[in-house]
Formats: C-alpha cells, structure tokens, sequence
C-alpha cells in the first residue's frame, strides 16, 4: 500500500458537547491540508463535518463532500468543497467512500459514524479490503466502542484477534504518523509476501 492520498473522515454532524472535539477536528483538518492529502467526508456544514472540512480547504486540500440527496435538501453544506457527489442513498454513499479513500478516520460522532467505522472493520475482517481505520480516540471517546469490541471477543462472537487489528491514536497529532507507518509496514509486508495486518497504538 503506498502512502494514503485521501482520507476519508467519518465524524458527528454536531460538534458534541466537549469543545475538544471540535478542536480535534480542526487539527486533524489542518494536518490533511499541510500534508497534501485529500480530504473525502459526509458533506455536512456544521459540527466535526463542517470543522474538519474547512480546516483541510484552509490549507490547499482537495476536498469532496458525498451527501445523499434527501440529505442535501435538509442540511447546511460548505459554500465551497472542491467536488460535491450527490449519491441516491446512504448505502450508495458509504460505498463511494469506501472506494476512493485509501484510509479512514472516526472522529466522534453518533450513531452514523458508528455505523461507517463498523462496516469497514466488518470489511476488513471478511477480507474484502486492507484500508487501514483509526480510531481518533479524543479524551477516551471511543473507549466504550473498544471495550464492547473485547466483551464481544471474550464472549467469543468475535475472533481474537480484532482488537490488534485497530489503530487507537489518542491526539489528533497521531493520526497522520500512525497511517504513514501502517503504509510502509504494508510495503513491507507485501515485499515478503506476507499480508499486511492493521496495528495496535
């Protein structure tokens, strides 16, 4: 896998009530900009959406905003992401999103965002893609998510090894070093012939 050009950020259409989330964003945002990544999202104006967004435009991101269009009738977008998808339905969304990202970031959010990160950590345990996911752990966020992750392995619905394969980064600085290490590990990994797996923080 070759360092990740867009990231896809699953995140709240609200800001939360912590302003650290909101900071987070933020700085997750300016990180992708100043790296001349590309930025994929939900399409939202407000909350994490929109914080993330705008920070990445800031700083010379390409920015693609993917809004089903029951949704872009409703809710606020940016006067100015640099590519607007209009998609018929939700499953239709999380699919371009799924194809174009080479990495996913879950910001916190609700029950949507659950949804997304799920589905890609469903994916990849079927074995039907190797993007890697980070948890954006923001002041022990998704702590609950993870625990309920490891009760399901102890009850044994889940292999054993799921909780290995999950990137945790409790500051936003993280995030990018984290996606740039699990790249050249891939590399590595695919040099020798053997299957890359995702890593713990």
């Amino acid at each position: 896998m070759a360092r990740p050009k867009t990231i896809c950020v699953f995140c709240g259409a609200k800001s939360g009530n912590d302003e650290s989330f909101i900071d987070a964003a933020t700085e997750l945002g300016d990180a992708i900009g100043l790296e001349g990544m590309a930025l994929l999202y939900g399409g939202g104006a407000e909350g994490l959406m929109g914080a993330v967004a705008r920070a990445a435009a800031e700083h010379g991101s390409l920015v693609t905003a993917v809004m089903p269009r029951f949704l872009a009738d409703r809710i606020p977008m940016l006067a100015a992401p640099h590519e607007i998808v209009i998609v018929p339905d939700m499953h239709t969304r999380k699919r371009i999103m799924f194809e174009r990202a080479d990495a996913f970031v879950a910001l916190p959010g609700g029950i949507g965002t659950i949804e997304e990160l799920t589905e890609v950590v469903t994916l990849h345990k079927l074995e039907q893609q190797r993007k890697p996911l980070v948890f954006a752990n923001v002041k022990g966020f998704w702590q609950p998510l993870l625990q309920l992750f490891s009760h399901l392995e102890r009850s044994g619905f889940i292999s054993d090894d799921l909780m290995s394969k999950c990137l945790v980064a409790d500051t936003p600085s993280a995030i990018l070093p984290m996606l740039r290490e699990f790249s050249a590990n891939a590399v590595g990994h695919a040099a020798n012939a053997v299957s890359p797996a995702w890593c713990s923080r």
